[in-house]
């Protein structure tokens, strides 16, 4: 599959997202949680996406051609050291996306497994149950902490243990399994 994976375009306003008839699994956190590590890894292609050290470079909801779908690369949120009035851009730019994708089949939240979650994080999480998406949430960087349990504690009290999981960029963990969910619905 490697060889089908490319760059397809980046959106930064409704009318530049593609219109292509094919399933989309999008990726969503708040800044910094690891979600271009995340989707080089499951493309195995470390050039695809770029990363940072700098919180917040997502600028723009980036479209990739995965096999026979599409990977949705949001703009992390929760971050405002672009400014008040970017953010507020990007959240409308990400709204718009999830409630008007006809394509989109999961989206994969992420949550790093070792810190808190934010308020920012359950009311993305209430936010996409009351509009009924097909969501999992996937904790990142679990190579870094053996448990949190008052993290799990935290997000399983706003969705079931079976809508979650555990993912290493480093160790490849929960990697297969995300791959799997991808292809299953699209071949």
């Amino acid at each position: 599959m490697s060889s089908n994976i490319y760059f397809i375009k980046s959106a930064k306003s409704p009318k530049d997202f593609p219109n292509l008839d094919i399933p989309e699994f999008a990726f969503i956190g708040r800044s910094n949680v690891g979600k271009s590590s995340l989707i080089s890894k499951i493309t195995n292609n470390s050039s695809l996406v770029k990363t940072s050290k700098t919180p917040g470079q997502t600028s723009a909801i980036n479209f990739f051609m995965y096999g026979k779908s599409v990977l949705v690369d949001l703009p992390g949120y929760g971050y405002s050291g672009s400014g008040i009035k970017s953010m507020h851009e990007y959240s409308d730019l990400i709204l718009s996306y999830i409630l008007n994708s006809k394509n989109m089949l999961v989206l994969f939240l992420l949550i790093d497994f070792r810190i808190e979650p934010k308020e920012s994080d359950i009311k993305m999480i209430e936010s996409l149950q009351e509009v009924g998406l097909n969501f999992f949430i996937t904790f990142t960087k679990i190579e870094k902490v053996k448990e949190n349990h008052i993290l799990e504690e935290n997000i399983f009290a706003h969705v079931s243990r079976d809508r979650a999981i555990y993912t290493s960029s480093r160790s490849g963990d929960g990697i297969k399994k995300i791959r799997n969910m991808i292809t299953s619905r699209v071949l």
